[in-house]
């Protein structure tokens, strides 16, 4: 598969309103649950709730503790209960939006809470609390060696796991917990793999660059109101790599062997 400009159209915020009678699957949670934590809040029920932070006053050991927590909710409304009494959903349903800063190489790199309970663990053990994205480039590379190529082969992937992941402040890698990511293999078919650190696909962020092949992940909730799509690269806005190939804030017809900037995201 080459490389896709976007100049795709925008894909709408899911619905908060589960089919009334569903059966519970992984998929079915995978792309329902924030809208569950929504709904719920929104119901007007009161919760008695631990003392919050704000977002980036928390350490990385205390948010994953919350994502161990939120991992072993038996339910959408314990799920709310532990996200609202830690500020990361408000009374509306809405994510935290304060920036936590991540130290990568020196470089100071914001991260922003994008989902909760969205991506399935890579041990099949359930769904990982939180993800995280990076709100700026934390490196840039090419995303591949050749003229196509899949996420699972690609040079971008490689960079991540090899140069940026051990950049990580002192245990955050620890923390981190690997899910399972899809992609599109070169010949269009989805696949998955395991990951640690991922790019986002063009489905996660809300494009829909290639809408005549399957989706590589469900809308993320942190950008499904009021997305902002401009990344920086030491200051200076750079086009943008995702899991998809797709090169994000470029016009032209880019080369997958291009470098531009690598915006990863993790799950706790």
């Amino acid at each position: 598969m080459g490389p896709k400009p976007l100049t795709a159209r925008r894909k709408s915020a899911p619905s908060l309103a589960p089919a009334a009678q569903a059966p519970v699957s992984r998929k079915g949670f995978l792309a329902g649950t924030l809208g569950l934590l929504g709904a719920v809040a929104l119901s007007g029920c009161s919760w008695g709730a631990p003392a919050q932070k704000d977002l980036a006053s928390y350490s990385w050991e205390e948010l994953a503790r919350m994502a161990q927590a939120l991992s072993a909710a038996k339910d959408a409304q314990s799920a709310v209960t532990i996200a609202q009494g830690y500020g990361l959903i408000d009374e509306k349903g809405n994510l935290a939006t304060t920036p936590r800063p991540v130290a990568i190489d020196g470089v100071e790199v914001p991260f922003g809470l994008v989902g909760i309970l969205h991506d399935p663990k890579a041990d099949g053990s359930g769904m990982a609390g939180l993800t995280f994205a990076a709100l700026a480039a934390a490196d840039t590379s090419s995303y591949g060696d050749v003229s196509a190529e899949s996420w699972a082969d690609s040079v971008a992937r490689a960079h991540l796991a090899k140069n940026v992941l051990p950049g990580l402040p002192d245990g955050l890698p620890q923390l981190i917990v690997s899910v399972r990511k899809a992609y599109r293999s070169d010949g269009g078919a989805l696949e998955s793999c395991e990951d640690s650190l991922w790019l986002l696909s063009d489905g996660e962020i809300g494009l829909d660059a290639r809408p005549d092949l399957p989706a590589t992940g469900t809308l993320y909730e942190g950008f499904a109101h009021d997305p902002s799509y401009e990344r920086t690269w030491k200051g200076v806005p750079e086009p943008w790599w995702t899991r998809d190939g797709s090169l994000v804030g470029y016009s032209g017809t880019p080369q997958l062997t291009e470098p531009a900037a690598l915006v990863p995201a993790f799950c706790l």
